[in-house]
């Protein structure tokens, strides 16, 4: 028993320099990974980077997100938001999803839909504001009327979404009547341009007086 005792001391003592040393050597491995990393790895990681942007080019997701350098185009943290596409023929204009709810829209997005004639545009200003001046084409329908003639809300679009606007700022018109179209008028593909007229017309896109519409 005694010389089981004296073995099982020795390997005991042996143990604690060879878990010390184990301790050491991981230490010393991860500072020189970190070291390693340190020197190549943002390099490595900014390498990729160009890879995956080189491969993803083509991609209309790509080029919606690099629609965000117009300069009209308007932030907005929505994550359903509608963005503006590349203006490339081949790259289809964009799209305003049926998401159960009405979905913001920057201007740049909102022109590309004008170019194309893809959307019916709501003016829900005051009658005096529309005839004094509102986007070339936009059908005026205020909140006001909206409310008393709620059989207007099922217009016709000929299936193309509809997009309302305002004053723009803080008019909220917009977003009210947007809500109407879509919970009481039937219309599931709604947007909001938030900029409204002043915005439009600034950027010097078309526009026109009267109240013809």
């Amino acid at each position: 028993m005694a010389e089981r005792a004296e073995w099982t001391t020795a390997r005991e003592t042996e143990a604690g320099p060879a878990l010390l040393r184990s301790i050491v050597v991981i230490l010393l491995a991860g500072t020189a990974l970190g070291l390693l990393y340190n020197a190549l790895g943002p390099w490595g990681l900014e390498w990729k980077g160009r890879d995956l942007i080189a491969e993803m080019a083509d991609v209309p997701a790509v080029q919606a997100v690099a629609a965000q350098d117009n300069p009209y185009y308007t932030e907005n943290d929505d994550p359903l938001a509608v963005a503006a596409t590349n203006s490339a023929p081949s790259v289809p204009v964009p799209q305003i999803p049926e998401v159960g709810r009405p979905v913001p829209i920057p201007i740049a997005a909102l022109k590309q839909l004008y170019d194309a004639q893809a959307t019916v545009i709501i003016d829900a200003r005051e009658p005096s504001e529309y005839a004094a001046g509102h986007i070339a084409g936009a059908i005026h329908l205020s909140y006001d009327m909206a409310l008393s003639e709620p059989e207007r809300l099922a217009m016709d679009t000929g299936g193309l979404p509809i997009v309302v606007y305002c004053g723009g700022g803080t008019c909220d018109v917009s977003h009210r009547m947007a809500d109407e179209l879509m919970y009481n008028g039937g219309h599931t593909r709604v947007a909001v341009y938030e900029g409204g007229f002043p915005e439009w017309s600034e950027a010097g896109f078309p526009v026109e007086q009267g109240t013809k519409h």
